[in-house]
Protein backbone atom coordinates (compact mmCIF):
# COMPACT_ATOMS: atom_id res chain seq x y z
CA UNK A 1 0.00 0.00 0.00
CA UNK A 2 1.44 3.37 -1.03
CA UNK A 3 1.42 5.86 1.87
CA UNK A 4 -0.30 9.25 1.38
CA UNK A 5 2.85 11.28 0.82
CA UNK A 6 1.14 14.67 0.98
CA UNK A 7 -0.48 14.00 4.35
CA UNK A 8 2.74 12.51 5.75
CA UNK A 9 4.76 15.50 4.50
CA UNK A 10 2.36 17.98 6.12
CA UNK A 11 2.31 16.14 9.44
CA UNK A 12 6.10 15.91 9.57
CA UNK A 13 6.50 19.57 8.57
CA UNK A 14 3.95 20.70 11.17
CA UNK A 15 5.71 18.75 13.89
CA UNK A 16 9.13 20.17 12.93
CA UNK A 17 7.80 23.74 12.96
CA UNK A 18 5.93 23.35 16.25
CA UNK A 19 8.77 21.61 18.10
CA UNK A 20 11.93 23.78 17.86
CA UNK A 21 13.18 22.12 21.05
CA UNK A 22 13.97 19.07 18.90
CA UNK A 23 16.08 21.08 16.48
CA UNK A 24 19.22 20.52 18.53
CA UNK A 25 18.91 16.82 17.76
CA UNK A 26 17.91 17.49 14.15
CA UNK A 27 21.02 19.59 13.68
CA UNK A 28 23.33 16.72 14.57
CA UNK A 29 21.48 14.20 12.39
CA UNK A 30 21.45 16.39 9.27
CA UNK A 31 24.43 18.74 9.42
CA UNK A 32 27.46 17.80 7.35
CA UNK A 33 30.97 19.24 7.38
CA UNK A 34 32.11 21.38 4.46
CA UNK A 35 35.54 22.65 3.61
CA UNK A 36 36.27 26.34 3.25
CA UNK A 37 40.06 26.21 3.25
CA UNK A 38 40.26 27.16 -0.40
CA UNK A 39 38.61 30.53 0.32
CA UNK A 40 40.94 31.09 3.26
CA UNK A 41 43.98 30.40 1.10
CA UNK A 42 42.77 32.75 -1.65
CA UNK A 43 42.15 35.54 0.86
CA UNK A 44 45.56 35.02 2.47
CA UNK A 45 47.24 34.95 -0.93
CA UNK A 46 45.55 38.20 -1.92
CA UNK A 47 46.89 39.81 1.26
CA UNK A 48 50.40 38.62 0.30
CA UNK A 49 51.09 36.62 3.46
CA UNK A 50 53.68 33.85 3.34
CA UNK A 51 51.69 30.62 3.30
CA UNK A 52 54.70 28.71 4.59
CA UNK A 53 54.30 30.40 7.97
CA UNK A 54 50.75 29.10 8.17
CA UNK A 55 51.58 25.40 7.75
CA UNK A 56 51.31 24.61 11.50
CA UNK A 57 48.03 26.55 11.69
CA UNK A 58 46.57 24.70 8.71
CA UNK A 59 47.69 21.35 10.17
CA UNK A 60 46.02 22.19 13.47
CA UNK A 61 42.89 23.21 11.57
CA UNK A 62 42.76 19.86 9.77
CA UNK A 63 43.15 17.99 13.07
CA UNK A 64 40.37 20.11 14.58
CA UNK A 65 38.11 19.35 11.61
CA UNK A 66 38.82 15.63 11.99
CA UNK A 67 37.86 15.74 15.68
CA UNK A 68 34.73 17.73 14.85
CA UNK A 69 33.76 15.16 12.21
CA UNK A 70 34.21 12.36 14.76
CA UNK A 71 32.21 14.30 17.35
CA UNK A 72 29.35 14.86 14.88
CA UNK A 73 29.39 11.19 13.93
CA UNK A 74 29.09 10.04 17.53
CA UNK A 75 26.60 12.76 18.51
CA UNK A 76 24.38 11.97 15.53
CA UNK A 77 23.77 8.45 16.87
CA UNK A 78 22.52 9.83 20.17
CA UNK A 79 20.46 12.48 18.36
CA UNK A 80 18.85 9.84 16.13
CA UNK A 81 17.53 7.93 19.11
CA UNK A 82 16.44 11.13 20.86
CA UNK A 83 14.53 12.34 17.79
CA UNK A 84 12.69 9.07 17.22
CA UNK A 85 11.75 9.01 20.89
CA UNK A 86 10.64 12.66 20.78
CA UNK A 87 8.45 12.18 17.73
CA UNK A 88 6.87 9.11 19.33
CA UNK A 89 6.13 11.08 22.50
CA UNK A 90 4.46 13.87 20.52
CA UNK A 91 2.45 11.34 18.49
CA UNK A 92 1.19 9.94 21.80
CA UNK A 93 0.15 13.39 22.99
CA UNK A 94 2.99 13.73 25.48
CA UNK A 95 5.53 16.58 25.55
CA UNK A 96 8.96 15.97 24.06
CA UNK A 97 11.60 17.17 26.53
CA UNK A 98 15.23 17.66 25.57
CA UNK A 99 16.46 16.06 28.79
CA UNK A 100 14.29 12.99 28.25
CA UNK A 101 15.53 12.77 24.67
CA UNK A 102 19.17 12.83 25.77
CA UNK A 103 18.51 10.21 28.43
CA UNK A 104 16.75 7.94 25.94
CA UNK A 105 19.47 8.51 23.32
CA UNK A 106 22.10 7.45 25.85
CA UNK A 107 20.16 4.31 26.76
CA UNK A 108 19.75 3.34 23.11
CA UNK A 109 23.19 4.56 22.05
CA UNK A 110 25.15 1.34 21.69
CA UNK A 111 22.22 -0.50 20.16
CA UNK A 112 21.93 2.15 17.44
CA UNK A 113 25.70 2.44 17.07
CA UNK A 114 25.99 -1.31 16.44
CA UNK A 115 23.02 -1.16 14.06
CA UNK A 116 24.58 1.60 11.94
CA UNK A 117 27.94 -0.18 11.98
CA UNK A 118 26.36 -3.37 10.63
CA UNK A 119 24.39 -1.41 8.01
CA UNK A 120 27.45 0.46 6.75
CA UNK A 121 29.55 -2.71 6.72
CA UNK A 122 26.85 -4.56 4.75
CA UNK A 123 26.52 -1.65 2.32
CA UNK A 124 30.28 -1.53 1.76
CA UNK A 125 30.40 -5.29 1.18
CA UNK A 126 27.49 -5.10 -1.28
CA UNK A 127 29.01 -2.21 -3.22
CA UNK A 128 32.19 -4.16 -4.06
CA UNK A 129 30.54 -6.60 -6.51
CA UNK A 130 27.82 -4.13 -7.51
CA UNK A 131 30.39 -1.58 -8.65
CA UNK A 132 33.33 -3.87 -9.43
CA UNK A 133 31.58 -6.36 -11.74
CA UNK A 134 30.25 -3.70 -14.17
CA UNK A 135 33.69 -2.07 -14.25
CA UNK A 136 35.29 -5.38 -15.20
CA UNK A 137 32.68 -5.91 -17.94
CA UNK A 138 33.17 -2.33 -19.13
CA UNK A 139 36.92 -2.80 -19.46
CA UNK A 140 36.58 -6.24 -21.06
CA UNK A 141 34.22 -4.92 -23.74
CA UNK A 142 36.49 -2.07 -24.70
CA UNK A 143 35.23 0.82 -22.56
CA UNK A 144 33.92 2.67 -25.60
CA UNK A 145 31.14 5.22 -25.67
CA UNK A 146 28.55 2.76 -26.97
CA UNK A 147 29.42 0.15 -24.35
CA UNK A 148 29.32 2.80 -21.63
CA UNK A 149 25.89 4.04 -22.69
CA UNK A 150 24.49 0.49 -22.92
CA UNK A 151 25.84 -0.44 -19.50
CA UNK A 152 24.42 2.72 -17.92
CA UNK A 153 21.00 2.08 -19.46
CA UNK A 154 21.04 -1.57 -18.40
CA UNK A 155 22.20 -0.92 -14.83
CA UNK A 156 20.26 2.27 -14.05
CA UNK A 157 16.99 0.53 -13.01
CA UNK A 158 18.55 -2.08 -10.66
CA UNK A 159 20.95 0.52 -9.24
CA UNK A 160 18.02 2.83 -8.53
CA UNK A 161 16.11 0.05 -6.79
CA UNK A 162 19.21 -0.83 -4.75
CA UNK A 163 19.63 2.83 -3.72
CA UNK A 164 15.97 3.08 -2.67
CA UNK A 165 16.24 -0.18 -0.72
CA UNK A 166 19.35 1.13 1.06
CA UNK A 167 17.62 4.42 1.94
CA UNK A 168 14.67 2.49 3.34
CA UNK A 169 16.81 0.09 5.37
CA UNK A 170 18.95 2.88 6.87
CA UNK A 171 15.82 4.81 7.88
CA UNK A 172 13.51 1.95 8.92
CA UNK A 173 15.86 -0.26 10.94
CA UNK A 174 16.64 2.43 13.58
CA UNK A 175 12.91 3.00 14.07
CA UNK A 176 12.31 -0.72 14.56
CA UNK A 177 15.15 -0.71 17.10
CA UNK A 178 13.69 2.25 19.02
CA UNK A 179 9.94 1.72 18.65
CA UNK A 180 10.03 -2.05 19.18
CA UNK A 181 13.17 -2.38 21.29
CA UNK A 182 14.72 -4.79 18.79
CA UNK A 183 18.42 -5.56 18.69
CA UNK A 184 20.60 -4.48 15.73
CA UNK A 185 20.34 -7.68 13.69
CA UNK A 186 16.67 -8.20 14.52
CA UNK A 187 15.88 -4.60 13.53
CA UNK A 188 17.67 -4.97 10.21
CA UNK A 189 15.95 -8.29 9.59
CA UNK A 190 12.50 -6.81 10.25
CA UNK A 191 13.25 -3.84 8.02
CA UNK A 192 14.29 -6.13 5.17
CA UNK A 193 11.21 -8.32 5.67
CA UNK A 194 9.06 -5.22 5.51
CA UNK A 195 10.81 -4.27 2.27
CA UNK A 196 10.17 -7.72 0.80
CA UNK A 197 6.55 -7.80 2.01
CA UNK A 198 5.57 -4.38 0.64
CA UNK A 199 8.27 -3.05 -1.73
CA UNK A 200 5.91 -0.51 -3.27
CA UNK A 201 5.38 1.21 0.06
CA UNK A 202 9.09 1.06 0.91
CA UNK A 203 10.17 2.53 -2.43
CA UNK A 204 7.47 5.21 -2.24
CA UNK A 205 8.72 6.29 1.19
CA UNK A 206 12.32 6.35 -0.06
CA UNK A 207 11.35 8.39 -3.13
CA UNK A 208 9.43 10.73 -0.83
CA UNK A 209 12.52 11.22 1.33
CA UNK A 210 14.53 12.13 -1.80
CA UNK A 211 11.83 14.63 -2.77
CA UNK A 212 12.05 16.05 0.75
CA UNK A 213 15.79 16.59 0.33
CA UNK A 214 15.27 18.34 -3.01
CA UNK A 215 12.66 20.65 -1.49
CA UNK A 216 14.88 21.42 1.50
CA UNK A 217 17.91 22.12 -0.69
CA UNK A 218 15.86 24.41 -2.94
CA UNK A 219 14.65 26.36 0.08
CA UNK A 220 18.23 26.73 1.34
CA UNK A 221 19.46 28.00 -2.04
CA UNK A 222 16.78 30.69 -2.20
CA UNK A 223 17.36 31.66 1.44
CA UNK A 224 21.11 31.94 0.84
CA UNK A 225 20.80 34.20 -2.23
CA UNK A 226 20.60 37.53 -0.31
CA UNK A 227 23.63 36.59 1.79
CA UNK A 228 25.56 35.61 -1.35
CA UNK A 229 24.79 38.92 -3.09
CA UNK A 230 25.81 40.96 -0.04
CA UNK A 231 28.98 38.90 0.48
CA UNK A 232 29.99 39.28 -3.19
CA UNK A 233 29.52 43.05 -3.01
CA UNK A 234 31.54 43.33 0.21
CA UNK A 235 34.29 41.06 -1.13
CA UNK A 236 35.01 43.61 -3.85
CA UNK A 237 35.63 46.21 -1.15
CA UNK A 238 37.74 43.93 1.08
CA UNK A 239 37.83 40.12 1.33
CA UNK A 240 37.46 40.06 5.10
CA UNK A 241 34.18 41.98 4.90
CA UNK A 242 32.47 38.72 3.85
CA UNK A 243 32.42 37.99 7.59
CA UNK A 244 29.72 40.67 8.03
CA UNK A 245 26.92 38.59 6.42
CA UNK A 246 28.67 35.43 7.59
CA UNK A 247 27.31 35.51 11.15
CA UNK A 248 23.60 35.69 10.22
CA UNK A 249 24.19 33.08 7.52
CA UNK A 250 25.64 30.69 10.10
CA UNK A 251 22.55 31.29 12.24
CA UNK A 252 20.40 30.48 9.21
CA UNK A 253 22.31 27.22 8.68
CA UNK A 254 21.83 26.22 12.32
CA UNK A 255 18.07 26.71 12.03
CA UNK A 256 17.97 25.03 8.61
CA UNK A 257 19.82 21.88 9.64
CA UNK A 258 17.93 21.64 12.94
CA UNK A 259 14.50 21.93 11.32
CA UNK A 260 15.50 19.70 8.38
CA UNK A 261 16.77 16.91 10.62
CA UNK A 262 13.67 17.08 12.79
CA UNK A 263 11.42 16.95 9.75
CA UNK A 264 13.30 13.99 8.24
CA UNK A 265 13.06 12.02 11.47
CA UNK A 266 9.36 12.86 11.86
CA UNK A 267 8.70 11.78 8.26
CA UNK A 268 10.10 8.28 8.80
CA UNK A 269 8.96 7.86 12.40
CA UNK A 270 5.35 8.82 11.68
CA UNK A 271 5.43 6.47 8.68
CA UNK A 272 6.65 3.67 10.96
CA UNK A 273 3.95 4.36 13.54
CA UNK A 274 1.28 4.32 10.82
CA UNK A 275 2.66 1.28 9.01
CA UNK A 276 0.19 -1.49 8.09
CA UNK A 277 0.25 -4.59 10.24
CA UNK A 278 1.09 -2.65 13.39
CA UNK A 279 -2.45 -2.03 14.62
CA UNK A 280 -1.71 -2.61 18.32
CA UNK A 281 1.44 -0.50 18.37
CA UNK A 282 -0.21 2.20 16.29
CA UNK A 283 -3.19 2.37 18.64
CA UNK A 284 -1.00 2.74 21.72
CA UNK A 285 1.33 5.30 20.15
CA UNK A 286 -1.48 7.35 18.61
CA UNK A 287 -3.56 7.56 21.78
CA UNK A 288 -4.18 11.23 22.43
CA UNK A 289 -2.05 12.21 19.44
CA UNK A 290 -3.86 15.49 19.01
CA UNK A 291 -3.91 15.44 15.25
CA UNK A 292 -0.23 14.63 14.72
Amino acid sequence: MVPPYGALFRRAAALAVREPRLWIFGFFTSASAGGGTGDVVRIIDREEIDLGLLAPLLSALLVLLAFLALFFLLASVLAEGALIHGVREIACGRPARVGDGIAFGLRAYWRLFALFFVLFAALAAALVPIVGAPLLVWRALGSGVVVTVLLVLALAPPYLLFALAAIYAFAWAPRVAVLEGAGPLAAIGRALRGLARDPLRAFALALGSIANEVVALTMLVFAALPFTVVAAALYVVHPLLVLVPGAPFVALLLVYFGAKGTFASAYWTLAAIDSPGRAEGRASWAEGAGGI
